[in-house]
């Protein structure tokens, strides 16, 4: 009497399989959250045994129609069965996908942070050092990766985020100024891309510290700028050419030579082109049938640093 009060409670003894068999299912899908295949595969056993044990347990006689009904019962278990199993191997692939990626990103030496709308789910070490924290637990515990970003560049990486979510195409590379945990600046480039984490579409950085680089191209071109502030601020016409006789460094004086032709004066011209076009804007003066014999003459001084 016991083992028939049980079994009936998973027995609906509707006349169609699948409708008769909803809680069988339902069982099994409960056995899904367990992770466990034997466990799963244990229950789906169990439960067909009990799809048919009912009938058996009752006494009553079996006609086709419980036949089917059972059968088909059966049948949704183990289509349950299928498909929980489905599930449970999708999980276990995506845990050792991310398994591998995280024993990947931990060796490597570029700065890795996945975030979901700029909230930090996981960060290497590299990342971490990169920002001076002692470890990526530090970087994971930050409630929005925004305080790693200057505030102006921050700023701006969020515009740049929302054209892209306008469909604009804007490039997944870029140079952007961090801050460290100590408040002092870094300067970072970064790779944007998008990985599978958890089941969800999340986005991952990849960034390395170009503070440097950065550093001696700020000084470059701020030697740059005050060479050609000391040059334009000259009284006399200056013009420097290299070992090929082409035109590599010159002031606005030595342009304003060339009168009209000024704006024709480009850095890469060769001394021939130069020669040519202060010909052609007479500045030596040189009268039509002279100048084929001026500019040979002129070609064939040695120690030329300008016109």
């Amino acid at each position: 009497m016991l083992f028939r009060s049980v079994v009936f409670v998973f027995d609906t003894r509707e006349p169609l399989g699948i409708a008769g068999s909803t809680l069988y299912i339902g069982v099994m899908f409960v056995a899904y959250w367990l992770r466990d295949q034997i466990v799963l595969t244990i229950v789906g056993i169990c439960l067909s045994l009990m799809a048919f044990g009912g009938h058996f347990a009752s006494g009553e006689t079996f006609d086709w129609v419980h036949i089917v009904n059972r059968a088909l019962a059966v049948g949704g278990i183990w289509l349950a069965y299928a498909f929980v199993t489905a599930l449970l191997q999708s999980d276990k692939n995506r845990q050792l996908s991310e398994t591998n990626f995280r024993n990947v990103a931990e060796h490597s030496i570029q700065g890795l942070v996945v975030h979901d709308d700029w909230v930090p789910v996981f960060a290497n070490q590299s990342f971490a050092e990169i920002f001076g924290y002692d470890n990526a637990a530090e970087i994971v515990a930050l409630d929005n990766i925004d305080k790693l970003i200057d505030p102006a560049d921050a700023v701006r990486l969020r515009k740049l985020r929302d054209q892209r979510r306008t469909g604009k195409e804007i490039s997944n590379r870029m140079r952007w100024r961090g801050v460290r945990k100590d408040g002092s600046d870094v300067w970072v480039e970064s790779v944007r891309n998008f990985v599978e984490w958890s089941g969800t579409r999340m986005t991952i950085i990849a960034v390395i510290d170009v503070t440097e680089e950065t550093l001696l191209e700020e000084k470059h071109r701020s030697a740059e700028s005050r060479l050609w502030s000391a040059l334009n601020s000259m009284g006399q016409p200056f013009a420097l050419y290299d070992s090929s006789d082409r035109l590599s460094l010159c002031n606005q004086n030595y342009r304003e030579l060339f009168g009209s032709r000024a704006a024709q004066v480009e850095i890469g011209m060769t001394f021939r082109e130069i020669l040519d076009l202060a010909m052609a804007e007479g500045i030596y003066g040189q009268p039509e049938q002279n100048k084929a014999q001026f500019a040979e003459q002129r070609m064939a001084q040695i120690g030329r640093a300008h016109v």
